[in-house]
């Protein structure tokens, strides 16, 4: 089977030879599968690894799916419909955690001959596979009307104009990740459950309250998991949770929280290799079946949602430090209002040169000196440089004025960084740039930043840093209104010291021609 992918490699990323070559695994399956009994873990294991190398699109990675099926506590005989197969690592983690009756619904052809691929691998009969060229329009086409299982991977940002008429379409919304949920809430028996991975503005942004809304009337929401920032990487920086929701209130309307913070790097089919994800499907599954549980910072229950935000942050910030802010703020983790947080690289100072880059002295709290920047020679430029865009944040990172921020000049775009300074790439669709800025600024930001440098004589942030830094964030309204207070403050000031200059201007004069000229 390997052999088969290997010997055509040249081949496989060319869409013709691809569905040969498919074919081809299908009839090696077909012929050999009693003896694929011992290789199973194998055969996946290198199927994963040719969908990472190929990565035109994102797909579900291998621990996830499996954390998938261990967090929900699926019976074995529960029938459930993965409605985006994709490569099949969904509906093959179905498949090892034995639950066999399973639907994969197939967008394309690629799709259906994974599905037989795994389907033959397991020698699974009870394995049925959909071919469905409209899902992504919407529509759902199901073999067996008695689901109990529903799990989503959907395609992103899609917007759904002709879905059949709902109580959300009728809201206004058109998002595609909430109409599937939608929809598989209305199909699901009477037990059933949803499991998907959403995007995260889905839980905090006001834009999509009616949503949340919806599935707070609709359905009991039994579990919100923050995933890493990087797991769809580099295919998507989109920040992303899993959320588990029930038609049956099996928790006394209790949700449990949990944070996936770091990137899980296990290569196993078995996400329990992994400490951090044991110990939340651990903690879920003894709170499921009624035994005491040990709560932590990274995992606890909440009694009652507020549908303004469902993010997992907001709830453990609110028991941590709420009183620190007011109400109408949340607190949120920098990282999950960014699309990025990177920093620059070692560049050697040659001020005989004539390429100018950003250093720490160019960042002063929400102000760009532009007469500290240092130069260099094209040959001393870093072979894979960092270089600032418009509306990106640069952060100090070393000395007294670590932690001040600065919205990129115009002028100043187009120019390297040095390893002391990081830029951030502000996430649009959750916080405004301008307002993040400030923030970043504030008292109360800083005094993170404070808390979280390392060194002694020189005290310094890394990337480590911003884990841990949270911003106070009210909805959009409110941050745009904010940050235009600053800036008609900060041109009055600028007003003000523009008269203070022509005053003193005038009286330098006064004082030198005295007796000269009229007073």
């Amino acid at each position: 089977f390997k052999e088969l992918f290997n010997t055509n490699k040249e081949y496989y990323y060319i869409a013709e030879h691809k569905q040969r070559i498919l074919e081809r695994a299908i009839y090696y399956l077909d012929q050999e599968k009693i003896l694929l009994t011992n290789h199973k873990e194998d055969v996946i294991l290198f199927i994963d690894e040719l969908f990472k190398v190929e990565g035109k699109e994102w797909n579900v990675p291998r621990w996830l799916a499996d954390f998938i099926f261990k967090i929900i506590n699926i019976n074995p005989n529960n029938y459930i419909v993965d409605l985006f197969a994709r490569n099949g690592v969904i509906t093959s983690s179905a498949f090892i955690n034995n639950n066999l009756h399973v639907s994969s619904q197939c967008i394309n052809k690629q799709e259906l001959r994974w599905s037989k691929i795994y389907q033959l691998l397991f020698n699974n009969n009870l394995h049925e596979t959909v071919f469905n060229s409209t899902l992504i329009d919407g529509n759902i086409n199901l073999i067996n009307n008695s689901v109990d299982i529903f799990i989503i991977a959907p395609p992103f940002n899609l917007k759904i104009d002709d879905y059949e008429k709902s109580e959300l379409y009728y809201s206004g919304i058109t998002d595609s990740t909430s109409m599937y949920i939608a929809k598989a809430l209305e199909l699901i028996s009477e037990n059933g459950k949803v499991a998907a991975i959403v995007p995260d503005n889905i839980l905090i942004s006001s834009k999509f309250k009616k949503v949340r809304k919806f599935l707070k009337s609709k359905s009991y929401i039994e579990s919100i998991i923050s995933l890493p920032q990087k797991v769809f990487y580099p295919y998507s920086l989109v920040k992303t949770s899993l959320i588990i929701l029930s038609k049956k209130n099996n928790n006394n309307n209790q949700c449990f929280m949990a944070s996936i913070d770091k990137e899980v790097k296990i290569k196993s089919l078995n996400s329990l290799e992994d400490k951090v994800l044991k110990t939340i499907i651990k903690t879920k599954n003894e709170l499921y079946n009624n035994k005491n549980v040990e709560f932590s910072k990274s995992r606890f229950l909440v009694h009652d949602l507020d549908i303004d935000n469902f993010h997992f942050s907001k709830y453990w910030l609110n028991n941590q430090k709420s009183e620190e802010i007011e109400s109408g703020f949340q607190l949120i983790p920098l990282k999950e209002l960014t699309l990025e947080i990177t920093r620059g690289t070692t560049i050697k100072i040659d001020e005989s040169g004539a390429i100018p880059f950003i250093n720490p002295a160019n960042i002063r709290s929400m102000k760009f000196i532009g007469e500290e920047l240092n130069h260099t020679t094209n040959d001393k430029l870093p072979k894979i440089p960092k270089i600032v865009k418009k509306g990106q944040i640069l952060i100090n990172l070393i000395g007294t004025y670590r932690g001040t921020a600065v919205l990129v000049p115009e002028e100043f775009e187009g120019l390297n960084i040095n390893g002391h300074v990081a830029s951030i790439t502000p996430n649009l669709n959750l916080v405004d740039t301008g307002y993040l800025v400030f923030a970043l600024n504030s008292d109360f930001v800083q005094k993170q930043f404070i808390e979280n440098s390392y060194g002694v004589t020189i005290p310094s942030l890394n990337l480590k840093s911003f884990e841990e830094i949270f911003i106070p964030l009210p909805n959009r309204e409110e941050q745009k209104r904010i940050y235009d207070k600053y800036i008609i403050i900060k041109n009055k000031i600028n007003n003000l010291k523009s008269n203070i200059n022509e005053l003193e201007t005038l009286l330098d004069k006064k004082l030198k021609y005295l007796a000269r000229e009229e007073i």
